[in-house]
């Protein structure tokens, strides 16, 4: 049911987007990807994939070279070209994430994945004040440095207050806080610590 509501979504875009609501095209642009996830997910969950390295770094390098020259190549506003496009540039960014992962050299890396909903929540307001800050407070206009400490502080920023609010005993600032049976969420909890 999914996999056919995924492909009538697909197909139905052009006609809703002419809605003056742009809430239905939307839907149905994005719901084909939330299917594919789906399908993805129930086929992994609960395996240990463990693949060398080096084969996912040629894969991950295969992909973003594909998506590469494919972006060079077709119009990426066509709408047949954007999920290959969008499949391409995630399997990459996946494969790559998984690489760096089994090698365990960036574990900031996986800190931070295991942070991301609260990253995903409040960098915004991180964001915002590296550059209020930076413009209105010392004048600074240069891009690239707004670039590089927005980022920093749109990831420091929700850190801070996961370490805060686990210091707190506040288990609500992020999460429902409590999963059944009492035990505590992940993203309070120390990286390698139990439930």
């Amino acid at each position: 049911a999914i996999l056919v509501i995924a492909v009538a979504g697909y197909i139905s875009v052009e006609p809703l987007a002419k809605l003056p609501w742009p809430i239905p095209a939307r839907l149905a642009w994005y719901f084909p990807y939330m299917a594919l996830g789906h399908f993805v997910a129930r086929a992994l969950l609960g395996r240990t994939l463990t693949v060398c390295t080096g084969r996912l770094l040629v894969l991950a390098t295969a992909a973003y070279a594909t998506l590469a020259i494919a972006v060079g190549v077709v119009d990426v506003r066509s709408l047949a070209a954007a999920p290959i496009l969008a499949i391409l540039g995630g399997a990459g960014t996946l494969t790559l994430a998984k690489a760096l992962d089994q090698s365990g050299r960036l574990r900031i890396l996986r800190y931070l994945g295991e942070r991301s909903l609260p990253i995903y929540v409040s960098h915004v307001l991180g964001t915002a004040a590296v550059r209020v800050a930076l413009h209105k407070g010392l004048g600074v206009t240069w891009v690239p440095l707004h670039i590089a400490l927005g980022l920093a502080g749109g990831l420091a920023l929700p850190v801070t207050l996961v370490w805060t609010a686990r210091a707190a005993g506040f288990n609500y600032l992020f999460t429902l806080g409590v999963r059944e049976g009492g035990a505590r969420c992940p993203c309070l909890l120390p990286h390698g610590s139990a439930d």
